[in-house]
């Protein structure tokens, strides 16, 4: 069994990034950050890319699995991500963990910026992006509707350990892309990653 760490990606950033080091040195398996835009609307504490602060702790870390619970796919492009985790991957060598899901509440993280609401649409998204990533993070062309390509991927010889975050009860909206997966360790659930199913 392995533990870990998950605390909101608001407040005082340097704080942030030295509760992971304090985590570390205190036997900690991981330590993840939420990946909201705003928490409270009306308190508006200071929120910050978690992408960002997981790189900062990155470098001062060197044993601890890094990674978002959970990052919210349907606002992000998947090639930007896709960036993001392979830079992150080469700074941690190899020591991230990928949440990720729809996101919620809905009307904050979507709506108060414009972007579409709907579960259904917000789902179709995902799964949409979930193998565009994966083929991003194998460093192989992509071709959705253009071509692309990120030449450098994952570090890790086995694959990125991905999570995909879903209610209880609920049946899993990353489901239909979990065995279409070839360089994450295919999307689990949390549960999953916990128990140490997944290294």
């Amino acid at each position: 069994m392995r533990f870990g760490v998950s605390v909101p990606n608001a407040g005082d950033a340097t704080q942030l990034v030295n509760l992971a080091v304090t985590a570390e040195e205190a036997g900690w398996d991981g330590f993840f950050l939420w990946d909201h835009l705003q928490l409270d609307a009306l308190r508006r504490p200071p929120m910050h890319d978690p992408w960002v602060l997981l790189g900062a702790i990155a470098a001062r870390t060197s044993r601890v699995r890094l990674g978002t619970m959970i990052t919210p796919i349907p606002r992000r492009r998947p090639w930007k991500l896709a960036k993001e985790i392979i830079t992150l991957d080469h700074l941690s060598a190899g020591r991230v963990i990928v949440g990720v899901g729809l996101g919620v509440p809905a009307e904050a993280e979507y709506g108060a910026f414009g972007e579409p609401t709907g579960t259904r649409l917000r789902a179709a998204m995902l799964d949409e992006a979930l193998p565009i990533l994966d083929s991003f993070l194998c460093g192989e062309p992509v071709d959705h509707g253009r071509t692309a390509l990120c030449r450098q991927g994952s570090s890790q010889s086995a694959g990125v350990p991905a999570a995909s975050a879903t209610n209880l009860g609920r049946r899993n909206a990353a489901a239909p892309q979990a065995n279409r997966t070839r360089c994450t360790l295919g999307w689990h659930l949390p549960t999953e990653l916990a128990r140490g199913a997944v290294s």
